[in-house]
């Protein structure tokens, strides 16, 4: 992690030749699915019917499945987590803000499922002079996203600043977010991990009709 002074707002020097970190210093491409893992399941149905020599049933499903899996970057904090002068892993004898990313809660996963139907039925066929056609179609798309191994911004800032486990040096909830000294409690870890989902419906519906003759 790297140490903002958030009295003289002053971020930390970088390497030589380089300026200040405004991010901290970490390497992205470590932790990055350039190609996430994926499977994807389908099936596709047809079915025809003549009803006589003049009229023939149609209609069409279509299902499938896409299941994603992606790796990304630890949670960042950018110097908007204040740490108290009186937190015990806290050397600066200040309050600081800490430009941090959480590597002890884990690298941060996505789980997508997206569920896609599509279905069409209709009746084509000729009348006198004229080839028609008229269908009735139906698609709907359902997401579901689940992320794990995100932090719960409010009760990490509630467990920071916590005068009681401070008072009781009590590591099950205190953090150390300074990446030195004590390692952070699984049981103060789990505290401020949050599992995140949403989810995704469009439902799509539509009739068609089409004729054509030859005009001479």
């Amino acid at each position: 992690s790297s140490i903002f002074n958030p009295v003289s707002n002053v971020f930390p020097a970088g390497p030589p030749g380089f300026p200040p970190v405004i991010n901290g210093l970490y390497n992205y491409n470590q932790d990055i699915d350039l190609i996430p893992a994926s499977e994807r399941y389908g099936s596709l149905i047809n079915f025809n019917h003549d009803i006589n020599s003049d009229l023939t049933f149609f209609s069409q499903m279509m299902y499938s499945q896409t299941i994603t899996d992606l790796d990304f970057t630890y949670t960042p904090f950018r110097a908007d987590v204040i740490v108290t002068s009186a937190h015990p892993d806290n050397t600066y004898l200040q309050d600081v803000a800490v430009l941090w990313r959480m590597t002890d809660m884990g690298i941060r996963k996505l789980h997508t499922e997206t569920d896609a139907l599509r279905f069409v039925a209709g009746l084509e066929g000729i009348m006198k002079t004229w080839d028609w056609n008229s269908a009735f179609n139906y698609s709907r798309s359902k997401s579901i996203v689940t992320g794990e191994n995100f932090v719960n911004k409010a009760a990490l800032e509630k467990a920071l600043p916590d005068p009681a486990a401070i008072a009781a040096l009590d590591y099950d909830v205190l953090i150390n977010p300074f990446g030195t000294g004590r390692i952070n409690t699984q049981a103060a870890i789990d505290k401020v991990r949050a599992t995140i989902s949403r989810s995704g419906i469009s439902v799509n519906k539509g009739v068609d009709f089409k004729a054509s003759s030859d005009i001479a």
